[in-house]
Formats: structure tokens, C-alpha cells, sequence
């Protein structure tokens, strides 16, 4: 739902820094669902007019935390993910992070706040 935290592996959402080897594939990342989104995909094959085909698919639209050296307003930015590639890690009405190791929390802690209505990042100071 929106206000979500969701993780997820930058491989498992094809994240473009992972190709442009800022990042590894096993690098988690963080981020707040915004809304749910209605995307074009194309389900056909590319060498053959005939067959090529779209379809609409419900796509999360997330707020990851920024990767330094990432642009996320250029195509630096991940595409959409299914629900099926991201994992819940807080819900929008509950801030407690309990099940995770203390690192990740502290991480998340430090980048993220709970406030009334879900997540957010933490204000620049």
C-alpha cells in the first residue's frame, strides 16, 4: 500500500545502476511505495510485427533511496516493479521495523522516519 518501506535487490528490478557497476547486483535497496500504477508492457517478440503485443500491467510506483552517483531523474531510474519483486519490510501504519538485524535498521533509521500516514525520507538539514 502506499506508505509502504519495501527492499529489494537491484538485480531482482533491474535497477540501472547495477549495469552502469555503481552498484552490485546483491545491493539492497530501500524505498516508500507511493501509488500503484497502470504500465504498457510489451509482451511481444521484437523481430516479428505481427506478434508483437501489449498489455496493462498494476506496477508499484516506489521512492527509492538515492544511489549516490545516480541520477533518478534521467534513466538512471528503475522501472516499475511487480509486487512480486519487492518485499514488505514496514507498513504504512506500523513503524516498527521488528524481524530485522539491527544494521538494516539503523540504515533505515537513519535515512527514514515514521510519521502519521507511512513513511517518508528524513529532511535534509
Amino acid at each position: 500500500m502506499p506508505g509502504d518501506l519495501v527492499m529489494a535487490f537491484a538485480s531482482d528490478i533491474d535497477h540501472p545502476a547495477v549495469y552502469k557497476k555503481s552498484i552490485s547486483r546483491n545491493f539492497i535497496l530501500v524505498g516508500i511505495v507511493k501509488s500503484f500504477i497502470d504500465v504498457q508492457w510489451d509482451t511481444g517478440m521484437r523481430d516479428d510485427e505481427d506478434f508483437d503485443r501489449f498489455s496493462i500491467q498494476e506496477r508499484l510506483k516506489v521512492s527509492w533511496f538515492h544511489i549516490q552517483g545516480c541520477d533518478n531523474t534521467s534513466g538512471d531510474k528503475p522501472k516499475h516493479p511487480l509486487n512480486s519483486q519487492v518485499k514488505v519490510i514496514a507498513l504504512r501504519r506500523n513503524g516498527s521495523l521488528d524481524g530485522l538485524n539491527r544494521q538494516l535498521k539503523r540504515l533505515i533509521y537513519d535515512e527514514f522516519e515514521f510519521v502519521r500516514g507511512g513513511w517518508n525520507f528524513k529532511q535534509c538539514k
